[in-house]
C-alpha cells in the first residue's frame, strides 16, 4: 500500500508539472495590476498542509513523502492544500520552481517560480514570480544544516522579485470565477523552525491582488 501511495503522488506531481507550464504558456501576455482592486490570501502551512515536495536533492528542505521520486533536473515541485484567513481548507495548490538559469536557491539567484491555486467550487489562478531565497535566509539553512541544532524563530519576507513592477509576481489567468485574471502578488514566508535534518515550520502566504474587471 506504501508503494502505491508513493507511485500516486509521484504520478501527481508530474501531471501537474506538465499543467502548470502549459497554463503559464497560454496566458503569458497578462497585463500588471492597476492601483485598485480585489486583494485574496491563501495559506498554507508547511508543517500540516503539505501533501508532497520533490527535487533533485540539491534544496535543503527534506523531500515528502520519504521515497518520493526524485525532479530529474534542476527544479522543485510541491503540492499542499491551502488555507482562507480563518483557517479552513479551501483547495489545493502546486508549486513549480526551475532553477535552470540561477543555480538554485543556495546560490543566491533568481528563478522562475510558477504557482496552479485550485479554490474549491470558485476556480483555479495560475501564477508566476521571479523568486530569491534571501541572505538572511540562506544563512539560516547553511547554518542548520551544518550544524546538531534547529533553527527557532520568527522571521517574515516576501521571496518574490519580480517580472511584475515593483518586485511582484503577475497573474496569468484563472478559470471559473476567476476566467481573465490579471493582477499582482506576493509570496510572503514567515519561518518559524527549521530542524538539522531539513524539515521546515513555516506559513505561507499568497497574496493576490485582483485587477479589476475592465
Amino acid at each position: 500500500m506504501y508503494e502505491r501511495t508513493i507511485a500516486r503522488a509521484s504520478v501527481l506531481l508530474t501531471a501537474l508539472v506538465f499543467t502548470a507550464f502549459g497554463l503559464f504558456a497560454m496566458g503569458a501576455a497578462a497585463q500588471p495590476a492597476s492601483d485598485t482592486g480585489e486583494t485574496q490570501s491563501f495559506y498554507l502551512d508547511t508543517a500540516k498542509d503539505v501533501l508532497a515536495v520533490s527535487h533533485e536533492g540539491k534544496v535543503a528542505i527534506r523531500a515528502t513523502p520519504e521515497g518520493i521520486t526524485q525532479v530529474n533536473g534542476p527544479g522543485l515541485a510541491l503540492i499542499s492544500q491551502v488555507r482562507d484567513q480563518a483557517g479552513a481548507v479551501i483547495g489545493v495548490a502546486s508549486e513549480l520552481e526551475d532553477f535552470s538559469a540561477s543555480g538554485g536557491p543556495a546560490s543566491g539567484g533568481i528563478w522562475d517560480t510558477y504557482w496552479t491555486i485550485n479554490v474549491f467550487g470558485r476556480g483555479s489562478l495560475f501564477l508566476h514570480e521571479k523568486e530569491q531565497v534571501l541572505p538572511e535566509h540562506i544563512e539560516i539553512f547553511s547554518d542548520i544544516l551544518g550544524s546538531d541544532a534547529d533553527w527557532t524563530g520568527n522571521d517574515t519576507k516576501a521571496t518574490n522579485v519580480g517580472p511584475a513592477p515593483g518586485g511582484f509576481g503577475k497573474i496569468i489567468g484563472g478559470t471559473g470565477e476567476f476566467e481573465g485574471a490579471t493582477g499582482v502578488f506576493e509570496e510572503i514566508i514567515t519561518m518559524r523552525r527549521f530542524t538539522t535534518t531539513g524539515l521546515l515550520d513555516a506559513t505561507i502566504e499568497i497574496r493576490v491582488r485582483l485587477e479589476p474587471s475592465r
